[in-house]
């Protein structure tokens, strides 16, 4: 049977595993911290059903204490294994950029020769352009617009 990530969490949620929301951490239903780590996030594989589950941390823990799905969690201080609730938030890819090293907006050229300006974000290591604003007062619009409809981008349940 394949389960969607809502039906996962429940599951597990019977099962035992709980998450710490101070220390980022979930036991398994024996006591017993999960601690393997892919690419710098933690995660825990669980059999289900007959077939193995891989769950990521963070993104169970944020259901745990809220309930919501939401398309990406942002590590905000960018520790992948720091899964603290106070160090996770919902993210759709624009705010999930914004605490990279590189961010912003920037003034260049396109392709019709007219100074514009561009907001641009970096996702999976590939530049994107979300939008090209011919005044700087168009782009802190579209940002606070931003800001404002991304709780729309959070599935709830």
């Amino acid at each position: 049977m394949i389960m969607n990530e809502l039906e996962k969490f429940e599951h597990l949620k019977k099962m035992g595993y709980i998450y710490d929301r101070h220390t980022g951490i979930v036991t398994t239903p024996h006591g017993k911290e999960v601690k393997a780590i892919k690419l710098g996030w933690v995660y825990f594989a669980t059999k289900i059903d007959g077939s193995i589950e891989q769950t990521y941390v963070h993104r169970y823990g944020f259901w745990f204490v809220t309930g919501l799905l939401p398309t990406q969690i942002d590590h905000i201080n960018r520790v992948r294994h720091d899964n603290r609730f106070e160090n996770i938030r919902a993210a759709d890819y624009i705010l999930n950029g914004q605490n990279k090293r590189w961010k912003g907006y920037i003034k260049t050229i396109d392709a019709h020769n007219n100074d514009r300006f561009m907001i641009i974000t970096i996702r999976d290591g590939k530049f994107q352009v979300l939008g090209k604003f011919d005044t700087e007062e168009q782009v802190v619009e579209f940002r606070q617009y931003l800001k404002e409809n991304k709780k729309s981008l959070v599935r709830h349940v």
